[in-house]
C-alpha cells in the first residue's frame, strides 16, 4: 500500500465517524445514509484488498526489491565518496566511471543488477590507492548487502499475478470509489450546515482532507569539497538556476550550506538545474545536476583554491 492510499483510507474512516460523533447528520440530510452505507462497503472492499495483499509467502517481490533498493542506495553513496578522491586525484577515467546514478543499477533485471552491483565493487577494490576514504568495513557492508539481495528468491509469477490482481489494482479501485463517495458526503454536510452549524461544516471539511503520515518527498543533498584534498569547505553559496518546462520560467534559489560544506533536502523539485558554487579563496564553480525520483541525489561540487599571483 502506498503512503498516499494510507491518508486518503485513513481520511475515509474519519468522514465515517463524523455520524457517530453528529448522528443528527443522519437524520437530517435525507441521502447522507445512503452513501454512508456505500462507503462502508467500499471500506469493507479496500480491507480486504489490503489483506490480499499481506497474503503472498514471505520471500515476495517486495522484499526482494527493497533488499536491491538498500544494496544500490548503498554503493551509490559510496561512488559519491569515492569521487571526491578521483577528484583530488585528477582522475577524469575514474571519475567518469563513479558517475552512474540509481537507475544504472535498478532498472534492470536481476542478474544484471547484481552483474552491476558486483562490478561497482570490483572498481572500488582495484582503485583502492587513490579511493583512500573507502576501507574494507566499507566492502564488507556493500558485499553482504548485495549477497543478500542474490540469495532471496523472486516471487513466483501466479503470486504476483494473484497479489496484483486480488490486492494492489482492487486496492487502487477501493480507495479511488471511496474518495468519490467521501467527497460527496462532504458536500452534503457542508450545503445543510455552513449556515446554521458553521462549526459542524468546517469540521466535514478537514476530515475530508489527508494528513501526512510521512515523508514522501524528492530528498538529496549538495556537498561542496576541495577539489585537491577532498576536503569539505564550510560556509559555500550555492546559486541554482532552474527552468520549467512548461512555461519555461527561470527560477533561481541561494543556498548556504553549512561548515560541513553541506546543504541536505526533505523535499526538492525533480528535474535539471545549474549549479553555480562560490567560496571565498575558491575559483566559482558550476555543475549540471538533474534531481530524479527514488534516486540518492548527492551531487558532490568540486572546487581550486586561487592560486596567488
Amino acid at each position: 500500500m502506498k503512503l498516499l492510499q494510507a491518508e486518503e483510507i485513513e481520511s475515509q474512516r474519519q468522514v465515517k465517524m463524523l455520524e457517530i460523533n453528529n448522528p443528527e447528520v443522519l437524520l437530517e440530510i435525507k441521502e447522507y445514509k445512503d452513501q454512508s452505507d456505500l462507503l462502508t462497503a467500499s471500506l469493507l472492499v479496500t480491507d480486504g484488498a489490503i489483506k490480499a495483499q499481506g497474503s503472498i509467502a514471505d520471500e515476495n517481490a517486495g522484499t526482494v526489491d527493497e533488499l536491491l533498493t538498500t544494496a544500490v542506495n548503498t554503493i551509490v553513496k559510496l561512488f559519491v565518496r569515492a569521487t571526491t578522491k578521483a577528484i583530488s586525484a585528477k582522475d577524469k577515467a575514474l571519475q567518469k566511471k563513479l558517475e552512474k546514478p540509481f537507475t544504472y543499477f535498478y532498472a534492470n533485471n536481476k542478474e544484471t543488477c547484481l552483474q552491476k552491483l558486483d562490478a561497482a565493487v570490483a572498481l572500488l577494490v582495484t582503485n583502492k590507492l587513490i579511493i583512500t576514504n573507502i576501507d574494507a568495513t566499507d566492502i564488507t557492508d556493500i558485499n553482504t548487502k548485495i549477497n543478500l539481495y542474490r540469495v532471496h528468491k523472486n516471487v513466483p509469477r501466479t503470486e504476483e499475478v494473484t497479489k496484483k490482481s486480488e490486492g494492489t489494482d482492487l486496492l487502487t479501485l477501493s480507495v479511488n470509489e471511496g474518495k468519490k463517495i467521501k467527497k460527496l458526503m462532504i458536500k452534503l454536510v457542508v450545503g445543510e450546515y455552513k449556515d446554521s452549524n458553521p462549526t459542524l461544516a468546517d469540521k466535514a471539511r478537514l476530515l475530508g482532507k489527508t494528513i501526512q503520515l510521512g515523508k514522501r518527498h524528492n530528498v538529496g543533498s549538495y556537498s561542496v569539497v576541495n577539489a585537491s584534498t577532498g576536503e569539505p569547505i564550510g560556509n559555500a553559496v550555492i546559486t541554482e538556476v532552474r527552468t520549467t518546462t512548461k512555461k519555461k520560467k527561470v527560477i533561481t534559489k541561494v543556498f548556504k550550506l553549512d561548515e560541513l560544506g553541506i546543504k541536505e533536502f526533505t523535499t526538492h523539485i525533480l528535474g535539471k538545474a545549474v549549479l553555480t558554487v562560490v567560496a571565498p579563496g575558491f575559483l566559482d564553480s558550476t555543475m549540471n545536476i538533474v534531481f530524479k525520483k527514488n534516486d540518492p541525489n548527492e551531487f558532490v561540487i568540486g572546487m581550486s583554491k586561487v592560486v596567488p599571483k
